[in-house]
């Protein structure tokens, strides 16, 4: 089955009007797609010839169907395989001059795997918010204290898990919207009512939130796990909001250092949390137009 058939995806140039590069922008956990929204449209403002390909990975969105989750190489070969069919007419040389990836959050863990494993596949990297090269540990309980999760059914058990998932079968919409306000928006830079309802009705339509946290906890490609950070080709442009709660600003400086700090350039904006394509999508929409061309 060709992918782009159960892999929901956008294009600003589905009608094959002219571009000169492509940007492929990776969202997050318990968002969509339409997340991005808000940049592209800015982007698109400042150079129509970006053409901005997004999707919803797998489980998020309009991606449904029977694809579960059990590593992060599931996410980034979706990626890639989706790549592979919309540009089924270009070779290796055409994606190293003019593709660009950007992650957000777990989409920069995933934009990350992808670079390590597709270096050929890609001309810079973009990682925004972005979650840690040594992934997001769970710890449970033995009878030696705090461990590592080592099974999947460890991290359906693991508290903040369980409630999450929770929360997202009941559709407990006021759950949802306290957690944005006082945690990914808690710089108060909030989107307008229309825009933040329709938001959070794609929150809503991630099927498998246990998943991705089990290949999130697996995942480690830091010096101290798997050591492919170092791997990852440069340019990098690490975009970090001053005021992240659910990513700190350290983690981003943790990736600079894993990646290789002269590869990569560091922004971290104040006055932003965990939301720049939203709270901060003017300046960062110049930042990538910058560092694309």
């Amino acid at each position: 089955m060709d992918i782009k058939n159960w892999l929901y995806y956008e294009d600003t140039h589905s009608n094959n009007n002219e571009y000169d590069k492509i940007l492929v922008l990776i969202h997050g956990n318990l968002i969509s797609c339409k997340y991005w929204r808000r940049l592209i449209n800015q982007i698109q403002q400042l150079n129509s010839k970006i053409r901005c390909i997004s999707m919803d990975l797998r489980g998020f969105g309009r991606s449904q169907g029977n694809h579960n989750v059990e590593c992060m190489t599931d996410l980034s070969n979706d990626v890639d395989n989706l790549l592979n069919s919309i540009l089924s007419d270009k070779d290796e040389e055409y994606y190293q001059k003019n593709v660009y990836l950007a992650g957000w959050s777990l989409g920069g863990i995933v934009s990350m795997q992808l670079a390590v494993d597709y270096p050929n596949k890609y001309q810079k990297l973009i990682l925004i918010a972005s979650g840690s090269v040594c992934g997001y540990t769970l710890m449970t309980e033995d009878q030696d204290g705090q461990v590592k999760c080592q099974t999947k059914q460890q991290v359906k058990n693991h508290s903040k898990v369980a409630l999450q998932q929770q929360k997202l079968n009941d559709k407990d919409r006021n759950f949802m919207r306290m957690i944005f306000d006082k945690v990914l928006f808690n710089s108060g830079k909030y989107p307008e009512e229309q825009e933040y309802q329709q938001l959070l009705d794609e929150t809503f339509l991630q099927t498998q939130y246990t998943d991705v946290c089990w290949a999130l906890n697996q995942f480690d490609i830091s010096s101290g796990g798997t050591n492919r950070a170092s791997l990852i080709k440069g340019p990098v442009l690490i975009y970090h909001g001053e005021m992240d709660l659910v990513i700190p600003q350290i983690y981003a400086q943790g990736n600079a250092k894993e990646i290789g700090e002269d590869k990569c350039t560091l922004i971290i904006r104040p006055g932003v949390g965990h939301m720049p394509p939203i709270e901060d999508d003017a300046n960062l929409a110049q930042e990538i137009s910058r560092f694309i061309n």
